[in-house]
């Protein structure tokens, strides 16, 4: 079984750890660098798919695959234009994720349900610190 784990001193309102992005088996621009080794991740259990910020489309040289539609948690639907990455989370590699590019600020990206569902993850609160688990068979 494959784990990643993170912890925090304190009890945290939102889980923001770092995450290694991988785009060395897609076409991007060839100036740009293949892997971001220390992306910041928000973990979202409330986002149905995986989002990366327009700072990261441009460090990484993303080329876009497609344009979809998106509706946000206020219920507006806007074009956002696709990408495809992999995710590396220690040992756990995660192929083929068709994430859409988002106004983000302060961080890189939001690891969505598209991602959660393929592991089992576990949030807890030892000693008053944050840990959180995404384990994979």
């Amino acid at each position: 079984m494959n784990r990643y784990e993170f912890l925090d001193n304190g009890l945290l309102d939102k889980i923001v750890s770092p995450v290694k992005v991988d785009v060395t088996d897609y076409e991007t621009k060839s100036d740009c660098k293949d892997i971001y080794s220390n992306a910041k991740a928000l973990w979202d259990t409330g986002s149905t798919v995986t989002v990366v910020s327009s700072l990261m489309v441009e460090k990484l040289g993303l080329i876009p695959t497609d344009i979809t539609i998106v509706r946000g948690f206020q219920g507006q639907s806007v074009k956002a234009n696709t990408y495809n990455i992999d995710l590396w989370l220690n040992d756990i590699h995660i192929e083929y994720i068709q994430a859409i590019e988002g106004g983000l600020t302060n961080i890189d990206m939001i690891i969505g349900m598209d991602v959660l569902c393929q592991g089992a993850l576990y949030i807890t609160h030892p000693d008053f610190k944050t840990k959180l688990v995404f384990e994979q068979e």
